[in-house]
């Protein structure tokens, strides 16, 4: 009867611990914009450990698709994905039927690094402000660890705009695949201090760096 016992206890352990397990690698269901984009894009998204998804913030400087942030921190990622060939408003109904016309200067490296700094303009308000910077990430690695063809980081302190709202300070990562997609994330926070520390805790912690990359 003891061993029952414990063989009963050992199938109930291992039916909750099967539950759980089956409850985290559950993914998120997207908004169909967001999950257009990124068919389009041929990209990924897996959802960042602890993450919740909040809704997006209409605004006048940079369009987005999908936004997370993390319980009780003053700390959030924003994801905007431009399949190559298609409008915004083509690219977020799935462009069904539509041939996608690809711009040739916009298609290598340095229409890329053009598309970013005006992305990056942008998020700041529109001009170029104080302390904005941008550095290129190792071509190997963003070709290993991303699948794109370019990438670079961006650090962008944000004007009182629609945008920022209560966040002051954004860094943004741009992928580039050529013929394919550039896709911006933006991880941004009140400070710049508070951005480096939760960027070093969350990011580390949750893989969130990783959840965007091409296929």
């Amino acid at each position: 009867m003891k061993a029952l016992k414990i063989f009963a206890l050992l199938v109930l352990i291992s039916t909750i611990a099967n539950a759980q397990s089956s409850a985290e690698n559950v993914k998120p269901v997207l908004p169909d914009t967001f999950q257009n984009v990124l068919d389009l894009a041929r990209m990924t998204f897996v959802m960042p450990k602890d993450a919740i998804s909040i809704p997006v913030t209409k605004n006048r400087q940079m369009h987005y698709e999908y936004a997370i942030t993390f319980q009780n921190q003053p700390f959030e990622v924003r994801y905007s994905v431009a399949p190559m060939g298609y409008s915004t408003a083509e690219a977020y109904t799935g462009a069904k039927g539509i041939t996608p016309h690809i711009e040739s200067k916009l298609n290598d490296e340095f229409g890329a690094k053009i598309l970013s700094t005006t992305v990056a303009l942008n998020v700041a308000g529109g001009t170029e402000t104080q302390g904005m910077g941008s550095n290129p990430l190792p071509p190997e690695a963003v070709k290993k660890e991303f699948g794109a063809d370019w990438g670079s980081t961006t650090v962008i302190p944000i004007g009182n705009n629609s945008f920022g709202t209560e966040y002051k300070f954004c860094v943004m990562v741009t992928l580039f695949k050529k013929d394919v997609a550039h896709a911006y994330v933006m991880y941004l926070s009140d400070t710049k201090e508070n951005l480096m520390k939760l960027m070093g805790e969350l990011i580390a912690k949750t893989g969130a760096f990783y959840a965007l990359k091409f296929k």
